[in-house]
């Protein structure tokens, strides 16, 4: 019996992420028709112990067990890499794509399914200029102020020949919200937009303080991925005005994939999202990996490996061992039945653009001088 792990985070914003994880995957195996394998699990908290997630690795590899998924973060993977290679193993690593691996960093035992996050952030400055947005107020929690959106934003907004007008950073403490700063800048500058980076409940102060004051209804708003991320979304009040962003997936997304993968989740009685999204494409590599019996086969499989998810085709990029995967346009409306946000996803993000910025992305981390700095835990894993 072939043995896989998957290594399992937690979080206090998003309760159900080690189940949607756990649920993604056993769902994803059973519609690849996979059967007669043993799933092994090993928590890992919030994925910010390097030290926690070796030996949860080590473990599993010890008990003959011969791919691993696992979210953390890009640093993490690269730190366990060796291991891997030792063991003659297969790491995959799941991403939201708001952290970078260390430039000039190259995964050989590894594979990258990615959210692309901060992709995502630097193509929706050409979608806004496309609405004649130019001039931007960014904003963002505190904890999003550890993590890649702004670095994708920013360098989106230089590429689109934009400016940025104002920065704001909210407080750590929820008691300690404030957008006032923010306001004022905006009753000042009528015609600047609103860029916002919020995670979980965090995106729910964002919207609630937005709904409170009138300003925000004149002005255009645009959201990372996770800032308007359904769960959180359905629970957030309208702000006054749609929000726009760029999504790697959207609940509503019209093919056959994403149609088994929502109603296979609803089977176990779980809301699909972003976290069981990427168990689900995992399941769909490691059932191609367990089609050879060695990890020199199986990385030869993996390599340049495309496949259909309910986001789209994805394809694993031989040289990098790292998803390509379309993009869309997806607006936060108001839900009437309710006045809560509702996401209505809308189109691909043209495939060209997308695969440009992705190489400039690329590009801009790997020419990155002085190195990163950032918060430990995986992407919207907190105590």
């Amino acid at each position: 019996m072939a043995q896989i792990g998957i290594l399992i985070p937690r979080s206090s914003i998003y309760g159900s992420m080690n189940f949607d994880f756990i649920d993604g995957l056993k769902t994803s195996l059973a519609n690849m028709g996979v059967k007669g394998v043993d799933i092994a699990t090993a928590g890992i908290g919030i994925g910010g112990s390097d030290k926690d997630i070796y030996s949860a690795c080590e473990k599993m590899l010890l008990d003959g067990v011969e791919v691993i998924a696992g979210y953390i973060n890009p640093t993490s993977a690269e730190m366990i890499q060796p291991m891997f290679e030792n063991a003659n193993a297969v790491f995959i690593l799941l991403d939201a794509g708001y952290q970078f691996p260390r430039p000039g960093y190259k995964q050989t035992n590894s594979f990258t399914l990615s959210l692309e996050g901060a992709l995502a952030c630097k193509v929706l400055p050409q979608i806004a200029a496309q609405k004649g947005d130019t001039s931007f107020a960014y904003t963002c929690s505190f904890f999003d102020s550890g993590f890649r959106a702004a670095f994708g934003f920013f360098q989106g907004v230089a590429d689109a020949g934009s400016a940025i007008t104002f920065n704001h950073v909210t407080q750590l403490k929820r008691a300690d919200f404030t957008l006032e700063p923010l306001t004022n800048h905006l009753k000042e500058n009528p015609a600047v937009a609103v860029m916002g980076a919020f995670c979980g409940d965090m995106a729910q102060d964002l919207f609630g303080g937005m709904e409170a004051e009138e300003e925000y209804s004149r002005h255009n708003l645009y959201g990372a991925p996770f800032t308007i991320e359904e769960t959180w979304l359905a629970k957030s009040p309208y702000p006054g005005a749609p929000v726009t962003g760029v999504v790697p997936w959207a609940s509503g997304l019209k093919n056959p994939e994403n149609e088994a993968f929502v109603a296979a989740m609803a089977k176990r009685n779980r809301t699909a999202n972003y976290f069981s999204l990427l168990a689900w494409e995992a399941g769909q590599l490691i059932a191609k990996a367990l089609e050879a019996d060695n990890a020199t086969e199986r990385i030869a499989l993996l390599e340049s490996y495309s496949f259909t998810s309910p986001r789209g085709t994805i394809t694993i990029d031989k040289e990098t061992h790292t998803s390509l995967a379309p993009l869309y346009v997806a607006t936060a409306v108001e839900n009437e039945a309710n006045g809560m946000c509702l996401l209505v996803p809308g189109h691909e993000v043209n495939a060209n653009d997308v695969s440009s910025q992705r190489a400039k992305l690329w590009q801009e981390i790997a020419a990155f001088q002085g190195g990163f700095t950032s918060w430990f835990n995986a992407y919207a894993c907190l105590d």
